[in-house]
């Protein structure tokens, strides 16, 4: 019980902070904690980069992750639709490749193959029946 307290403390205090913050508010707030916390990091990605012998790309500017973040929003939309417009036929598609697995999967086809052979063993007695 404990541990599910400092738990959802733990995510309370976090969720508090990041809206304190203004991650949540309008996106002039938001851009301006972005610029806040990259200018924060600036000197510690400094350090870094004089101690690891990899070239480390600078943090992008919060237009281009403006850029970015609606580009690929918008990417997503469309890709989603496409895949929604065709879907009939996607369907058809995998409808008819999982008949020809069934068709193609030997255990299957003993399997029908035993309800069919059962089908004409039956028959002959019924036959026989009518005959007499």
């Amino acid at each position: 019980m404990i541990r599910f307290a400092v738990k959802l403390g733990l995510a309370g205090g976090a969720v508090y902070y990041v809206a304190d913050q203004g991650v949540w508010k309008d996106s002039t707030e938001t851009t301006k904690l972005y610029e806040k916390i990259n200018e924060g990091l600036k000197p510690y990605l400094q350090e870094a980069k004089a101690q690891i012998p990899i070239e480390i790309p600078e943090l992008p500017k919060s237009s281009r992750i403006s850029y970015l973040t609606k580009l690929y929003w918008n990417q997503g939309v469309l890709a989603s639709f496409r895949f929604i417009g065709d879907l009939p036929s996607h369907a058809v598609d995998w409808t008819n490749k999982g008949i020809a697995a069934v068709k193609n999967n030997e255990e299957i086809k003993k399997f029908c193959d035993s309800f069919s052979s059962a089908a004409t063993v039956a028959e002959p007695q019924k036959t026989e029946e009518k005959s007499k």
